[in-house]
């Protein structure tokens, strides 16, 4: 069992980790935006994608931009229904995901642990009420959160 209060929030954990950075793009975000965020955050995996206030509007998976930037090397791995995009998308809007998975800070944990695990999610944007990114969570902070 775990050590852990089974109803601590996601602001519990924010707290308890304090700031990081989190990998935004700009919806308008162009090729060179792109390289300079992978270079920036080597080790994240998925890039939020933000209006001008900073509320999230899409996901855009470090897979997916290499695959773009290097298409003539990845073309037939590419899944049939984003080929079109990965071929005349030129900023983050066109190519991100739509509606990926968040949390907000009153939710508890647990649960989310749950519908990350259920979503082979390995990383959450965190939002306030306004839709705005206010942090980052990965599976692993999850676990060791719960674990000490």
């Amino acid at each position: 069992m775990s050590k852990k209060d089974r109803r601590s929030s996601v602001s519990d954990l924010l707290e308890r980790i304090g700031h990081r950075e989190i990998p935004t793009l700009p919806t308008q975000a162009e090729r060179a935006d792109w390289v300079r965020a992978l270079d920036r955050y080597r080790c994240n995996r998925l890039f939020y994608v933000v209006d001008e206030q900073n509320r999230l509007k899409g996901a855009l998976a470090v897979k997916d931009l290499v695959r773009f930037l290097l298409a003539q090397d990845h073309l037939p791995q590419v899944h049939g229904r984003r080929l079109l995009s990965l071929i005349t998308g030129e900023r983050a809007e066109e190519l991100m995901i739509q509606h990926p998975l968040f949390c907000t800070p009153e939710e508890e944990v647990r649960a989310l642990l749950r519908r990350m695990i259920d979503s082979n999610v390995k990383e959450v944007p965190v939002l306030d009420a306004q839709g705005k990114v206010i942090g980052e969570l990965t599976l692993v902070d999850l676990v060791v959160y719960l674990e000490t």
